[in-house]
């Protein structure tokens, strides 16, 4: 059996923009921001995308200017995994990220914020012990 390199998880904390309450930044990154970015990922070989609607306090980590421990405020989670950390240099190369999602970025995350928005940002491999499974995915009855 040979042994493959496990896929890299990306957690990110957003600050939502400051003209945005907590649930028209919810609706927004579902039904706006979700639209845009899963051909992308999708092109680029992303296994899974997810949104956690949450908020909470996190010291920021993805500024280098800012070397603050004091906590501050995020409004939602984003997980990303993704087949290797190449995945990440092509996307950002791509006309679509600067022209499209970026921009959409800017419309509902705070943009003033440590790391423009996404104040920390973590990543490693993922080992995986149990998949998610997702109705309908294999054909299979969605009605339990």
């Amino acid at each position: 059996m040979s042994e493959t390199t496990p896929p890299i998880q990306i957690i990110g904390y957003l600050k939502r923009h400051p003209s945005l309450t907590r649930e028209q930044f919810y609706a927004h990154w579902k039904n706006n921001h979700a639209p845009i970015v899963l051909p992308f990922f999708k092109k680029y070989g992303t296994i899974c995308y997810q949104q956690i609607h949450a908020s909470g306090l996190i010291v920021p980590n993805s500024d280098p200017e800012n070397s603050s421990t004091e906590a501050i405020e995020f409004d939602g989670i984003a997980m990303t995994l993704i087949p290797s950390m190449d995945a990440i240099a092509k996307r950002s190369d791509d006309p679509y990220f600067t022209e499209v999602i970026e921009p959409d970025e800017a419309r509902f995350l705070d943009r003033d914020s440590p790391g423009k928005g996404i104040i920390a940002i973590f990543y490693g491999q993922s080992e995986s012990f149990i998949e998610p499974e997702v109705k309908g995915e294999k054909g299979g009855d969605d009605k339990k």
